[in-house]
C-alpha cells in the first residue's frame, strides 16, 4: 500500500500554491518528480497528477478531477489516502476566475477570429457539447463537484483540511497551523516559515481586485435566479478583463523584446568596436611587418656587401703574403725580420676577418 495526500477541490484557489509550498518544504510532490512540470505561468496553474493507475506518483497529489474518481479510489486498496486539503474560495471568484482564464487564451491565440473570442459559448467536438463560458454555470458545476468530493470523504472518515483562500497566501502562520494536524514531524514550523517566504507571491491573486474596480462595477451583474448576496460578472465584464489580461501580456511582452533588443545592440556595438580594434592592430601588425621585411632586405645586402669585401681582403692578404714569403726568401733574416712583423699581422688580420664572418 503506498499512501498519498491529496490537493482538491473547486480549483482557482490555491492549490498550485499548495504545490510549490509543500514541495519547498521538502515533501515530495509533483515538482520533486518532474525537472520540467507543467506549470503555466499565465493562469498560475499546473503541477497536477493522476492517481488512478499511476503507481509512481508523488505523495502529494494535486488533482482538481478528484470529484470525478474519488469513489473508485477510496476503494482500491493499494492506496491509503492520509488526508485531503481543499482550499475554499468565493464560488464567484472561482467561476470567474476559469472563464477569464478561457476568454484570455482565446485572445492569444491568431489563428481565432476576432468575432468568435468574444462568444458566451464554445464547443470542440463535431456534433459534441456546446459547453458555456458564463461564470454562472461554471459555478454550479464546481459547487456539485465540492459537494460530491466531501460527501465522500466525510462517509469514509478521511481526514480534510479546509483551508480560506487567499489568507494562506498572506498569512503563514495560519498556513502553518492549519496543516500541523496532517504534516505532523514531516515538516517543523521555522521551516515552514521559510518556504512562505520564498513562495508565496500575493500579486497573483488577481481576480478579486479585478471584479472591484471601477470599469467592472460599472457594468450590470449576470441576471438569473441566484442566492441572495452572490452576484456573478457579466460577460463584458468578464471579456473587458481577459483582454486586459492579455494586454498586460504582451505589453510585458514587448518590454521583454525591447530590453533583449538593447542587450542585443550593446553586444553589436561591442563587436563592432573590437574589429575596429582588430582592424587596427592588424594594419600595425601588417605596418611592422613590412618594415622587418625592409630592413631584412637592407640588412641581407648589407651582409652581401661585406662578405664581397671580405673576398676582396682575403685575396689582398693573399697576395701580400706571397710578397712576403718572396721576400724572406731573397734577403737575409736582418734585412727581413721587419717583413716578418708584417706578415705576422696579417695573419692575426686574416684569423679575426674570416672568423666573423656569418
Amino acid at each position: 500500500m503506498k499512501n498519498h495526500l491529496l490537493i482538491a477541490g473547486t480549483g482557482r484557489a490555491g492549490t498550485t500554491f499548495l504545490v510549490q509550498y509543500l514541495a519547498e518544504c521538502g515533501l515530495d510532490t509533483h515538482l520533486a518528480r518532474n525537472p520540467h512540470p507543467g506549470y503555466d505561468e499565465d493562469a498560475n496553474a499546473g503541477l497536477e497528477d493522476l492517481l488512478l493507475d499511476n503507481p509512481d506518483a508523488p505523495y502529494v497529489v494535486k488533482s482538481p478531477w478528484l470529484y470525478e474518481y474519488v469513489e473508485r479510489l477510496l476503494a482500491a486498496r493499494e492506496i491509503v489516502v492520509d488526508a485531503v486539503i481543499i482550499p475554499m474560495r468565493s464560488i464567484v471568484e472561482a467561476a470567474t476566475s476559469r472563464s477569464i482564464n478561457e476568454l484570455r487564451a482565446r485572445y492569444g491565440n491568431p489563428t481565432m477570429p476576432d468575432d468568435c473570442k468574444q462568444w458566451e459559448s464554445w464547443g470542440t467536438t463535431a456534433g459534441g457539447i456546446v459547453y458555456s463560458l458564463n461564470p454562472l454555470d461554471q459555478a454550479r458545476l464546481l459547487a456539485l463537484g465540492f459537494h460530491e468530493l466531501l460527501h465522500a470523504l466525510v462517509k469514509r472518515s478521511i481526514p480534510v483540511v479546509l483551508l480560506d483562500f487567499p489568507r494562506f497566501v498572506d498569512d503563514p502562520d495560519y498556513l502553518c497551523e492549519a496543516l500541523r494536524p496532517v504534516l505532523g514531524n514531516k515538516v517543523d514550523r521555522a521551516s515552514a516559515l521559510r518556504a512562505h517566504e520564498r513562495i508565496a507571491v500575493p500579486s497573483k491573486v488577481r481576480i478579486g481586485k479585478e471584479l472591484t474596480s471601477d470599469d467592472a462595477m460599472k457594468c450590470p451583474p449576470e441576471s438569473g435566479a441566484m442566492p441572495p448576496g452572490i452576484a456573478f460578472p457579466s460577460h463584458a465584464v468578464l471579456d473587458r478583463t481577459a483582454l486586459k489580461r492579455q494586454l498586460e501580456k504582451t505589453v510585458i511582452h514587448a518590454e521583454q523584446l525591447t530590453l533583449e533588443n538593447a542587450a542585443l545592440e550593446r553586444e553589436l556595438e561591442k563587436a563592432r568596436i573590437h574589429a575596429e580594434q582588430l582592424t587596427s592592430g592588424k594594419t600595425a601588425l601588417q605596418r611592422e611587418r613590412d618594415e622587418a621585411t625592409t630592413r631584412t632586405a637592407q640588412l641581407t645586402l648589407e651582409k652581401t656587401e661585406l662578405n664581397q669585401r671580405l673576398k676582396e681582403s682575403a685575396i689582398c692578404i693573399a697576395q701580400m703574403e706571397r710578397r712576403v714569403v718572396s721576400l724572406q726568401a731573397s734577403h737575409s733574416w736582418r734585412v727581413t725580420a721587419p717583413m716578418r712583423a708584417v706578415s705576422g699581422v696579417m695573419k692575426n688580420f686574416w684569423r679575426v676577418a674570416f672568423s666573423s664572418r656569418p
